[in-house]
């Protein structure tokens, strides 16, 4: 009985190895059709992404455009006449100081002057 118990232990233990490997190798396949699958997805997808970027640069094509324009009856020239409107000076200085309190900024002005740093920041770096 001793050589029974023993024969039981090696059969368990390699039973077990046994249905660890058939289930990695389940795993495997498994995981292998489910990244073949998804694959064949990306494919199609890559596809309808070329033939979709294809219509739109068809579409976007200036021959395209003028058919279009021609459709439409579209008149897209210069205008015969150019009117010129002239905007008055703005002083801040002339303005009363009764709703605005000297030395306050408002908000158009503090985004201007934010804005300004900005730029001239972003002139500085790239101008070296």
């Amino acid at each position: 009985m001793k050589g029974s118990g023993k024969i039981i232990v090696v059969s368990a233990v390699v039973a077990t190895f046994l249905i660890l490997y058939v289930h990695t190798q389940i795993s495997l396949f498994r995981v292998s059709y489910q990244i073949d699958a998804k694959n064949k997805v990306h494919t199609r997808k890559i596809e309808e992404y070329r033939f979709l970027k294809y219509d739109v640069d068809q579409l976007k094509a200036p021959k395209a455009l003028e058919e279009k324009m021609k459709v439409m009856k579209l008149d897209l020239t210069l205008p015969d006449d150019i009117q010129v409107v002239k905007v008055p000076f703005y002083r801040e200085a002339s303005l009363p100081l009764g709703g605005r309190q000297a030395g306050v900024k408002s908000f158009s002005e503090q985004m201007m002057g934010f804005l300004g740093k900005w730029i001239d920041v972003a002139q500085a770096k790239t101008e070296s």
